[in-house]
């Protein structure tokens, strides 16, 4: 399912404020989330752990035969606790990301209190984390058409994706949408780092990354002003949606 939204004991791994999303699932609130009632929502309040990881043989003796564990050095699995789901092996320098460390960080970022949260999730079955912050203000297109302004932070817990935080005007709410969030707008600013510690340390850097958002909305603008007022034949459009 394109959406990939995690549905996990019974629990659908998402919340979102305001329109409900195509595929309809998720929690709904009627105001904009701080970040523990997002947390809560989305049933995002689980850890991960790191395990140890053993190599299984075979030792044939003459009267038995006997499974034996040996330690694999230097490697960690990264293990969801609650379901006890493995994500993924990583070298032992690999640091994990909590979730509730991420909308810590974000908090941090954005400045506590202030990010309010629209959307939050995780998909694959906690794989992969997003939480998404409106910005103050809207970008008018047309007198009917209005651009939000976003702010997303992803998270993987499989090792599919470094931690990113970006500008974005799209409103995050499945697989596909965080894929064409991240994907998209090559002048968008954007901060990220690996998974290897002192990621509280880079808050500043994150907070400089971030700070041109009117500056990058502005070019956001420039080329939707641009597509608005570019007459298109049926023909054209169809090739154009084609090639998106």
């Amino acid at each position: 399912m394109p959406a990939a939204i995690s549905q996990v004991n019974g629990h659908t791994e998402m919340m979102y404020v305001g329109a409900t999303p195509w595929h309809g699932l998720g929690v709904k609130l009627d105001n904009p989330a701080t970040a523990e009632e997002a947390i809560q929502a989305a049933h995002l309040d689980w850890e991960v752990v790191q395990r140890p990881v053993f190599l299984e043989r075979r030792e044939d003796h003459p009267d038995r035969t006997e499974l034996v564990f040996e330690r694999i050095e230097g490697r960690q699995a990264v293990q969801r606790v609650d379901t006890g789901e493995v994500f993924g092996v990583f070298s032992d320098g690999y640091t994990l990301l909590q979730n509730r460390d991420a909308f810590k960080f974000f908090d941090g970022v954005v400045g506590e209190g202030q990010a309010i949260y629209h959307t939050a999730g995780a998909l694959a079955g906690g794989k992969r984390i997003w939480m998404l912050a409106k910005l103050p203000g809207e970008l008018k297109v047309t007198n009917r058409d209005v651009l939000e302004k976003y702010v997303l932070l992803a998270n993987s817990h499989d090792g599919s994706l470094a931690v990113h935080m970006k500008l974005t005007p799209i409103r995050v709410v499945c697989q596909n949408t965080l894929f064409a969030a991240l994907e998209g707008g090559r002048h968008a600013q954007e901060f990220y780092t690996v998974h290897r510690g002192g990621l509280q340390s880079r808050l500043v850097e994150a907070r400089e990354v971030l700070g041109l958002s009117d500056a990058y909305f502005a070019r956001v603008m420039e080329g939707v002003e641009a597509l608005v007022n570019k007459p298109m034949s049926q023909t054209t459009l169809d090739l154009f949606l084609w090639d998106i």
